[in-house]
């Protein structure tokens, strides 16, 4: 594990060798914090950089006095790319979040995680009791993905291996493309990730009713994946639903987003 930095507020960075040999970039925060860690896990195509640090969020946390832990998923950021969509599901993505918590000595934490995070993390919430506290966020709709929507999913895929994005027919598939382009993303391990964490899309779904620890459902007011918010709301016993300005690519760094987490985490 090598230093960030100096200065008092830069990550530690290491990287951590899951069971399957795959090799994911990991940061930590206030690693002397007070209580259970914070991990974060982000969404798609952005990596832990975009999703919680440039948009303060991880800066909230630490105020809190607490330990903060985010990673590259997959074919993000500073992770390995990985080309199989069978090591790329939502479970294989929930046991890395696991075996990171291993790795870090966690005995409890709380976690966080944005849309393709969310999914995850509700299969981790459900499968891990280490986990105290879950933040659902910018989550809901594809949480119960339906056949038309995975049918939908297969042209996102294809839009990211697609050699000319101008031959790109699907309206949605051309905004995943357009997004990976300016990122600058490596197109084509993340279209196996895509692949990858819908084979196994159901498994999210079913976790939601057996989710029994607090739980934070956070989300934009414009945001179209927040659509049908009361499925989750109407089954998990302890859950608070925080609105924040923004869609789905902007209420991330609405001061709202961060300082709604960072209540409900730094409430101990």
């Amino acid at each position: 594990m090598s230093s960030g930095g100096g200065r008092d507020d830069a990550p530690v960075r290491t990287m951590v060798t899951c069971s399957d040999g795959a090799m994911l970039s990991v940061q930590e925060w206030n690693s002397q914090g007070d209580g259970p860690a914070i991990v974060l896990h982000h969404g798609f195509l952005v990596d832990l950089e975009w999703n919680w640090r440039k948009p303060g969020i991880v800066d909230a946390l630490v105020k809190t006095g607490r330990r903060v832990i985010a990673f590259d998923v997959r074919c993000h950021g500073e992770s390995e790319r990985i080309f199989d969509p069978a090591r790329l599901s939502r479970e294989r993505l929930a046991r890395d979040v696991s075996e990171i918590a291993d790795h870090c000595g966690l005995e409890s934490f709380d976690l966080a995680g944005y849309s393709l995070g969310g999914f995850v993390a509700v299969v981790v919430a459900v499968g891990d009791p280490r986990v105290r506290r879950l933040a659902i966020c910018g989550s809901c709709e594809q949480l119960f993905a339906d056949q038309l929507r995975r049918v939908e999913f297969r042209t996102i895929a294809d839009a990211l291996r697609a050699d000319d994005p101008s031959t790109i027919t699907n309206a949605t598939g051309r905004q995943f493309r357009a997004l990976a382009d300016a990122l600058g993303s490596d197109r084509l391990p993340l279209a196996a990730c895509f692949e990858g964490f819908n084979a196994d899309w159901y498994i999210s779904g079913e976790a939601v009713p057996h989710v029994r620890i607090p739980t934070l459902v956070i989300g934009g007011k414009d945001d179209s994946i927040m659509v049908g918010v009361e499925r989750l709301t109407d089954v998990i016993p302890d859950v608070r639903l925080v609105w924040t300005e923004g869609d789905h690519l902007t209420a991330i760094s609405e001061p709202e987003f961060a300082a709604g987490l960072a209540e409900f985490f730094g409430s101990r």
